[in-house]
Order: C-alpha cells, then sequence, then structure tokens
C-alpha cells in the first residue's frame, strides 16, 4: 500500500520539492487532486518513474491540465491511466478504461464474481466523487506482484462535511468515515417512486447542482467495498480530514496520517488468483 508515500509527497510538493521515485496509484490520484485546489507542486520524477508519469496522463495534471494518455502496449492490460472524474461523461470512459483491465487480468471464469464486485464498486466510487467534488477528483489502477492496487482522491468537502448534512451531530473525521460505511447511509438521498428505487435525476450534492441519471447512490458501495476485501483477504485504506483507517482481516483500525487530506482518498489492494 502507497497510502504514506502519496500524503507524504503531496504535501512535500506543495511545500518544497517532492522527488517521486515510484508511481504508484496512490500516489497519482493524490498530486492529481492537489494540484485541482489551484496549488503549484514541485515534483521531480527519478528514474523509470517520470517516463510512468508521462504515458499515465500524470505530468499533464500536475501542469493543470486535462490527463493525456499515450496508448502503450500495456495500457489496460497492467495499468489504466490516470482519469479525471470531471463529469459523468467522463465517468463512463473511466469505467471502461479500468473496466478493461479488470476483464483483462481476471479473465478467468472462477474470477467471474470479483471482476463484477469490482467493476460495480468502482463505477460507485467514480460516481460519487462526479457528484461531490465537482470535478476535483481522479483515480488510477496498476497490477503489481500478482496484486491490483486501485486509489481515488478527491479535493471535496471530504466524509464528515457530506455525513453531518444527514447527521448534524456527528463531530469527528472518524465519525464521517464510520457513518459512510455503513450499508444505506448516503450524503446525497434521492426520491423513491412506486418501489422503483432511486431517483437519480432528483438528487442533489453538496454545490447544489443536479446529479445526472444513472448513479444509483444507495448507500451500498462503501459497505460492499468493505465486504470485498473480506472475500478477498484484501487490504483498504481510508483517509478524510485529520482520521484515517485501515481495514484488513475483518477489523478497523485507526492510522495516523503524515499529514491530513481535505478531501476523500481510499486506496485498496486485492490479491489476484491464478
Amino acid at each position: 500500500m502507497n497510502y504514506d508515500r502519496a500524503l507524504s509527497a503531496t504535501a512535500t510538493a506543495r511545500a518544497g520539492r517532492a522527488i517521486v521515485d515510484w508511481v504508484s496509484p496512490a500516489v497519482s490520484v493524490c498530486l492529481a487532486a492537489e494540484r485541482s485546489r489551484g496549488a503549484k507542486l514541485n515534483v521531480e520524477f527519478s528514474g523509470d518513474a517520470g517516463r510512468y508519469a508521462a504515458v499515465i496522463g500524470l505530468t499533464e495534471a500536475i501542469n493543470g491540465a486535462d490527463p493525456v494518455h499515450v496508448q502503450g502496449h500495456l495500457h489496460g492490460r497492467t495499468y489504466s491511466p490516470l482519469e479525471w472524474l470531471h463529469s459523468h461523461e467522463h465517468v463512463h470512459r473511466c469505467n471502461e478504461t479500468i473496466g478493461r483491465l479488470f476483464e483483462n487480468q481476471l479473465s478467468g471464469s472462477h474470477n467471474r464474481s470479483l471482476r463484477r464486485s469490482l467493476n460495480k464498486i468502482v463505477g460507485e466510487l467514480h460516481d460519487n466523487v462526479a457528484s461531490h467534488s465537482r470535478g476535483k477528483g481522479f483515480s488510477a489502477a496498476q497490477v503489481y506482484l500478482n496484486r491490483i492496487e486501485y486509489a481515488i482522491a478527491d479535493a471535496g468537502c471530504g466524509f464528515l462535511f457530506n455525513a453531518r448534512r444527514m447527521v448534524p451531530s456527528l463531530r469527528s473525521d472518524f465519525e464521517g468515515i464510520a457513518w459512510a460505511f455503513v450499508r444505506g447511509n448516503t450524503s446525497a438521498p434521492a426520491l423513491t417512486h412506486a418501489g422503483l428505487g432511486p431517483q437519480r435525476g432528483f438528487a442533489r450534492n453538496e454545490y447544489g447542482s443536479s446529479a445526472s441519471d444513472g448513479d444509483e447512490h444507495a448507500g451500498w458501495g462503501l459497505d460492499e467495498l468493505r465486504s470485498m476485501i473480506d472475500q478477498t483477504n484484501g487490504d483498504l485504506r481510508v483517509a478524510s480530514g485529520s482520521s484515517g483507517l485501515r481495514y484488513s482481516a475483518g477489523t478497523w483500525m485507526p492510522y495516523t496520517l503524515p499529514v491530513p487530506w481535505n478531501g476523500v482518498f481510499i486506496e485498496f489492494e486485492v490479491p489476484m488468483c491464478g
């Protein structure tokens, strides 16, 4: 997991100069999300990290531009490029790109259930960021040492801000994260009609803009992510505000962040079967 490396590199790049020698999904999304706040970042890539940053679009993102991907022969096979979750059109493109990686890496019938879960969970994470962070969110995935690493980060208001819209009594970032991972809890309430489920055309985010159709926000995605981590013996880390949590082997553990993250950052990895 690259939790510490990503948050520390982002803080260093903002305050001085960060030397990055390994571009993981976590490092990519944190640097890109921080740049989307308008902050100038001073980043120096060493060795192969610079070439990889250029291929996935991180170099453009650090410069404040829309990531431009180089279609290398491993694109969609061992990595997905950095994706900007600016709108629901971007979400669809990102779902397809990362879905291609899952399909290539989990092609066997014995992996069908995991592939289906990953596509569903990641799709909802993308949709949540596009709805809540006003386009200041990014995701990326990579295969490394027989496991799939995935990370998503935004420069939005964080779990606590959104959770308190529903439960004003919540006081800490820890409580905001814990609330968000309870099945059925969602900060984007939708109208239901005649038992047909959420009607996404009526849901609104904290910035007052209407979300588009196709984004259910039923409050199941984060709980399903936790369940998938259990089923695969994976690892999950979450940061928002001053709080960090790690979930592994059925247990939530508080984690001391190297620096706060003003927004939402989620990183997980799942091992692949043969």
